[in-house]
């Protein structure tokens, strides 16, 4: 068993944009800096088996889950909007948990080279499947 906890930071910052050619209808999106945080604890489950020949064999599965801080929201507004009406958010539609699930499968040789077999997924209430299946 290995537990693990991965935390991450992402700073994200982007520029703004003003649309053109729809008149009064154009949006202007405002630019936007911020820094989002996410945390994935993990459990993995695995053993390895020595093979006569030396190769090692080592089979896994991991479990666990993505944690968001918040969701990624922009501040947008309409070029023909009147003075004094407030722009409006808008707000991702990611999920704020998601869970990854791996396994796989890796053989490590004698003279250092290594076969690794493994899948990756994540699902979630927006992410159906994201995988990820090296060979």
């Amino acid at each position: 068993m290995k537990p693990q906890v991965d935390l991450d930071a992402t700073r994200l910052d982007l520029d703004g944009t003003n649309e053109r050619g729809a008149g009064g209808a154009s949006l202007v999106v405002r630019g936007n800096e911020e820094t989002y945080l996410s945390a994935s604890p993990t459990l993995e489950l695995g053993t390895q088996f020595a093979m006569a020949n030396g190769t090692v064999i080592r089979p896994y599965v991991r479990g666990g889950a993505t944690i968001f801080d918040e969701p990624f929201t922009l501040t947008a507004s309409f070029a023909g909007t009147p003075k004094g009406v407030a722009p409006f958010r808008i707000r991702t539609g990611i999920d704020d948990v998601v869970a990854n699930v791996s396994a796989g499968v890796e053989a490590l040789g004698v003279r250092s080279a290594s076969v690794k077999l493994f899948y990756d997924g994540r699902f979630g209430d927006t992410i159906q499947a994201k995988a990820t299946v090296p060979f």
